[in-house]
């Protein structure tokens, strides 16, 4: 209670990471006032980096790094499943 938000950031590797993949960006809000300029200020805000996003929440840079993600984790799985399909067939061979 009454911590700066750089103390969070400090205390917390898990909240930096956060902010890192924001590119640094973040918004804090008093959850003990009842100034409603904090909620317009933060919908401002997202506007802004809507806009500089093209009018995505994302940027095309975040949804190439998730398909290549994604990509290498189909890989992943298929490699897998090929591994696991080539020992079962290798166990039938030697039941026969």
């Amino acid at each position: 209670k009454g911590k700066p938000i750089e103390e969070f950031l400090k205390d917390s590797e898990e909240l930096q990471e956060l902010v890192d993949k924001c590119n640094g960006q973040y918004h804090v809000l008093n959850n003990e006032g009842k100034d409603p300029s904090q909620v317009k200020e933060l919908l401002d805000k997202i506007r802004t980096i809507t806009a500089k996003n093209g009018g995505s929440h994302y940027t095309t840079e975040m949804f190439q790094r998730a398909e290549r993600e994604i990509e290498k984790e189909k890989q992943r799985i298929l490699k897998e499943n090929q591994e696991k399909m080539r020992k079962e067939v290798e166990e039938l061979t030697k039941e026969v």
